[in-house]
């Protein structure tokens, strides 16, 4: 029998500027151009039988410092307009698998896209929650947050695991967030627990960090939510962090600076400075931005808080047929650029909306004809 389509949930988005959207919807990688209208341009089945559950750029052409509201800090640079070809490294992961993947972006002849595997299936011994690139890195490492409260630093051109550090906490991780900079000694990891908490350390600190025995202290605890945490953002510029539960909550908390160089661990008493409530059901997915946050959930429903305003829902986008909404992400831009707000649905649907900086408008329901990209 052969199989003739894919429907499955889409559960990974990232966003390439305002220029490309990269899917995961099963193993399959999709990237989509965004100008002059949405279209799909190229796919590739890369994780076997894993489900995609991130995609993680990094531009091997040019690279400048990074924001941290997605977990790093680094931004790749803007797709020159020259007649050379632009290539990007994407780590794409989900279940225990990890994979190295080439986009070629080739603007000789028009706009080209190509999906290239660089290399084998890198299969781990726990489930990865989030990966990210260490930015002053020449030799292609990775670091890699798993679901049993341990991190390790991944060669992607060997598949080794050169180290692995557990937190002294051993609990569980619903979801997990990496804050990177040029080494392992900068890392934090940020994860959130079984047990409803948020819980900060740091596995390349202290004077025995590359010894796996010796399991790093917890830096910093944050209570508050009733339910376990399945999603983490940090905008860098305000020192927010950003939970979205189960509870149907998202809460906003002023952890300071995070990550960078030295691996900070914010202020010793953070603080929760909004809880949020709008959302009918479980809440899946948030994100930071300067103006505004973004969540999405198991209601269908991708809510736009305005942080100024009080917390209140400015923008309601409503469109995938049923299941809820599964991924999210929001281009970046400045605090008064309207930017892409993408979200990927259980009904293997994505759907794309151009949203202000600031959102001034009133409570407004997107329906299913605004923007669709599948």
């Amino acid at each position: 029998m052969e199989t003739a389509a894919l429907v499955a949930p889409v559960t990974a988005l990232e966003f390439l500027q305002d220029a490309f959207l990269l899917t995961g919807e099963g193993p399959v990688l999709t990237v989509y151009s965004l100008r002059p209208r949405p279209k799909a341009c190229a796919s590739l089945s890369v994780l076997h039988h894993y489900r995609i559950h991130g995609i993680r750029p990094r531009s091997l052409t040019a690279v400048r410092p990074q924001s941290s509201a997605t977990g790093t800090y680094g931004k790749e640079k803007e797709l020159r307009s020259t007649s050379e070809p632009n290539f990007y490294d994407l780590a794409v992961f989900g279940g225990k698998a990890v994979r190295l993947v080439r986009l070629h972006v080739d603007l000789r002849d028009g706009e080209h896209l190509c999906l290239e595997i660089l290399g084998p299936l890198m299969e781990l011994q726990d489930w990865a929650l989030d990966v990210r690139w260490l930015s002053g890195d020449k030799h292609s490492l990775l670091c890699v947050a798993v679901a049993h409260n341990s991190a390790l630093l991944l060669d992607v051109i060997t598949g080794n695991a050169l180290i692995q550090r557990s937190c002294l906490e051993g609990c569980l991780l619903y979801s997990a967030l990496l804050l990177v900079h040029e080494s392992w000694a900068d890392t934090v990891v940020v994860g959130g627990t079984v047990f409803n908490q948020l819980v900060l350390w740091k596995p390349g600190g202290g004077d025995k960090s590359n010894n796996s025995e010796c399991k790093a202290p917890v830096e910093r605890r944050l209570l508050g939510h009733s339910g376990v945490i399945f999603s983490i953002s940090y905008l860098q510029e305000k020192g927010w962090l950003a939970s979205a539960s189960d509870d149907r909550s998202i809460r906003v908390w002023g952890v300071g600076p995070l990550g960078g160089p030295g691996g900070k661990c914010g202020h010793l008493d953070p603080v929760c400075l909004r809880v949020l409530y709008g959302h009918q059901a479980r809440v899946f997915s948030v994100r930071l931005s300067p103006g505004n946050v973004f969540s999405a959930g198991e209601d269908g429903a991708c809510l736009v808080w305005d942080w100024a305003g009080g917390g209140k829902v400015v923008r309601t986008l409503k469109g995938h047929k049923a299941g809820g909404v599964r991924a999210l992400a929001v281009s970046e831009g400045t605090e008064d650029e309207e930017r892409w707000v993408a979200t990927g649905g259980a009904d293997g649907g994505v759907r794309l909306w151009r949203v202000e900086g600031r959102e001034e408008k009133t409570d407004k329901s997107e329906e299913a004809g605004d923007r669709e990209a599948k």
